[in-house]
């Protein structure tokens, strides 16, 4: 199974078409994984990064699209957006190919 350590930038990431969800007011998301019947919160970045991944992406290009975002070099953001997506893997809510 990937890891964090194990998530290139060359590696492509994508949300499971399954999983329902919805953007709260505050700009954070509910997903909702019907199959394990249970149900995940994203604060605000995180929710970027799902959005981002409503098409099929590398990790690369998430990390350089929330660097542009805020302003901040790749660096700085690679690693919490590797965990993040090292997560989301770890539950089932996005798929990845090497």
């Amino acid at each position: 199974m990937l890891t964090a350590e194990t998530l290139t930038p060359k590696t492509r990431v994508a949300r499971r078409p399954s999983i329902l969800h919805t953007r709260l007011a505050n700009q954070e998301a509910v997903l909702l994984d019907l199959d394990a019947r249970r149900y995940f919160r994203l604060n605000v970045t995180g929710a970027e990064v799902w959005d981002f991944l409503q098409e099929e992406t590398t990790v690369g290009a998430v990390i350089q699209m929330l660097a542009g975002r805020y302003a901040v070099g790749g660096e700085q953001i690679a690693e919490p957006v590797q965990g993040l997506l090292a997560e989301l893997l770890a539950e089932r809510l996005i798929t990845v190919q090497e």
